[in-house]
């Protein structure tokens, strides 16, 4: 994969890996004529507890309008993308308080 895919920003202070096995980020620092890098290792955990209900229905009738998201303490963020028919992409996300 490359680190496009799983970076959230290539040039920022902050950025979030988006990443489903294990993996070695490298960033490199730059500062005037000076140039460093290291090399992260990054475990990703796959075997966290994740329930997502199989019927949603937003009909505004009160029965199963909204998407819960069940996870267990490893999960820090759940991030919901809904397509219209359309093609129209809407991103949610939630982070862990």
């Amino acid at each position: 994969m490359d680190t496009l895919d799983i970076l959230s920003c290539t040039y920022c202070i902050n950025p979030e890996l988006y990443g489903l096995q294990d993996d070695v980020v490298t960033a490199t620092v730059y500062s005037g004529l000076c140039i460093d890098d290291d090399m992260l290792n990054v475990r990703v955990d796959v075997d966290a507890n994740i329930y997502i209900p199989n019927v949603f229905s937003p009909n505004d009738d009160g029965i199963n309008d909204c998407v819960t998201v069940f996870t267990d303490h490893r999960v820090r963020k759940v991030v919901f993308r809904k397509s219209s028919t359309a093609g129209v992409t809407r991103s949610l996300s939630r982070k862990r308080t």
